[in-house]
């Protein structure tokens, strides 16, 4: 008998969907050294396996082993031995700076997420710090450094911006004057050697002396005191002595004019002069970096150890694993060394935004504050560069998969609709949560309304639309409102006893 194809009465087309398109990895690493294992060709290298390294030619006390080692610890430490990391290691040959290998070594490799570069100095690090600001994809850079003049600075320049005034000027003839300096309404007490002082022009003389004691640094200075620098001057952490024309200011109050920072009057060369001859940590902070995080140590790989754990939980946010969002604050890191500082030297780095890895009750080491050299959180930006990844992608697989999406309100709600889930995934990694939106009104969400998903996304109707976007078919523009579940670092607790 000759039977007939089935089709013809009911036919079956089977449609795939098209793969969405692969993350950025915001779990990988690069360790850019000038070992010479590597070629420049190549530039960098993934390496799955630490041991590996000593087979192509790096030595155990090479700067990129020994920052990889610790990598790798603190990975193991966290995730468990034999947990799958990915680690490249760059290449710097002797003819090129710091920043052209860095930026090669991003141009030609997009997968790494953020870099370090043990054996760089300086001024390395200022142009490396200023590349990551803008360059994509969006990459963190990360510093160890052992320079005790972030904390007990030496001849660094400092500026403060705004006017200036003076009280608080009382003395006799011959007395050492204790006056108060008022910058930007942080009150500065200084000691000042003066002989003499004529009654009722106290704070005139001390005006021209100080003037002309700055002046004699060549510092900029105007006569009007509205602005001031301080630098190459013997800074002490003694408030109460002089030395010739030095002026004696205690480490803390140097450091409360530095968070003043901005510019000076006109004084494009002042901030250059401190970005020259100020301390690394300082220079970063005038900048206001926010993708640049710096960390004081004695071992010149330690910001490794700390990267070892966030990068292997960036990728359980990435994959959407519950409760997976962190802080780098208060975690133990495996072959970090403990910083022995005093708490002033602990204040003052605060203060420039420098992290350290110190011991609290003799049992708890713990990495502190978590920030970047603008005073941002670490763990927000990290997890805010996942998120606008994960929203760009998911819109664009939309757009990729569908035969077209309508420039119509169901059309906007499948934009919304796919941003909606990505957002819901961070909700469960821990990243946003319910509350009350604080912000400025978006839309219909105004100031003190609840968001009691944690987000709110919305956008203008498509009858609104200006007829050129709509010819141009753009959608309208998309507003998404998160209120961040953040994150406890400190406690106070007060304990009421009654007999």
């Amino acid at each position: 008998m000759e039977t007939q194809d089935l089709s013809n009465i009911v036919d079956v087309v089977v449609n795939v969907s098209p793969a969405a398109a692969p993350r950025s990895s915001f779990s990988s690493m690069l360790i850019l050294g000038t070992s010479h294992v590597i070629s420049a060709v190549e530039r960098a290298r993934l390496y799955t396996n630490i041991a590996q390294m000593i087979t192509d030619g790096f030595t155990t006390d090479s700067e990129e082993y020994v920052a990889a080692s610790k990598f790798v610890e603190n990975f193991y430490n966290y995730f468990g031995n034999g947990a799958a990391y990915r680690l490249f290691i760059g290449e710097k040959t002797a003819a090129e700076t710091f920043l052209a290998a860095f930026t090669d070594c991003r141009n030609k490799n997009k997968e790494w997420y953020v870099g370090c570069a043990p054996g760089a100095v300086k001024a390395d690090h200022l142009e490396i710090s200023a590349f990551v600001e803008t360059c994509q994809p969006t990459t963190v850079y990360v510093i160890s450094t052992d320079d005790d003049e972030i904390y007990n600075p030496v001849g660094t320049g400092v500026i403060a911006t705004g006017s200036i005034t003076f009280s608080g000027i009382t003395a006799e003839a011959g007395e050492m004057i204790k006056t108060t300096l008022i910058v930007n309404g942080i009150t500065i007490s200084q000691i000042i050697p003066f002989s003499a002082l004529t009654e009722g022009q106290e704070i005139e003389q001390f005006t021209t002396y100080f003037n002309n004691l700055l002046a004699g640094y060549s510092l900029p200075f105007t006569s009007e005191i509205d602005a001031v620098a301080v630098g190459k001057i013997n800074f002490t952490a003694n408030e109460s002595g002089t030395s010739g024309n030095t002026i004696v200011i205690t480490t803390e109050n140097v450091l409360n004019i530095t968070a003043t920072v901005v510019a000076m009057n006109g004084g494009v060369n002042s901030v250059a002069t401190i970005l020259a001859e100020g301390n690394l940590a300082t220079a970063l902070k005038i900048l206001g970096y926010k993708k640049t995080l710096i960390q004081f140590s004695t071992d010149f790989a330690s910001v490794a150890s700390a990267m070892g754990f966030a990068m292997g939980q960036n990728n359980l946010i990435k994959n959407g694993v519950a409760k997976s969002s962190y802080t780098l604050k208060n975690k133990r890191l495996t072959g970090s060394v403990v910083e022995n500082l005093t708490p002033g030297a602990i204040t003052s780095l605060e203060n420039e935004n420098v992290n350290v890895y110190l011991n609290y009750g003799d049992f708890y080491n713990i990495f502190e504050q978590g920030v970047m050299v603008n005073g941002t959180f670490f763990d927000e930006v990290i997890q805010l560069d996942i998120l606008a990844n994960q929203i760009q992608l998911g819109v664009m697989d939309l757009l990729y998969g569908a035969l077209k999406i309508s420039q119509t309100e169901d059309g906007v709600a499948q934009i919304i609709n796919a941003i909606n889930s990505i957002c819901n995934q961070f909700v469960i990694v821990g990243f946003i949560a319910p509350g009350v939106w604080k912000g400025l009104p978006v839309l219909n969400l105004n100031t003190g309304d609840a968001l009691p998903l944690g987000y709110a996304i919305q956008a203008p109707a498509i009858a609104s639309q200006l007829q050129a976007d709509r010819e141009a078919r753009k959608a309208p523009p998309i507003y998404v409102a998160i209120k961040l579940a953040g994150a406890i670092h400190s406690v106070l607790i007060q304990v009421n006893v009654n007999r």
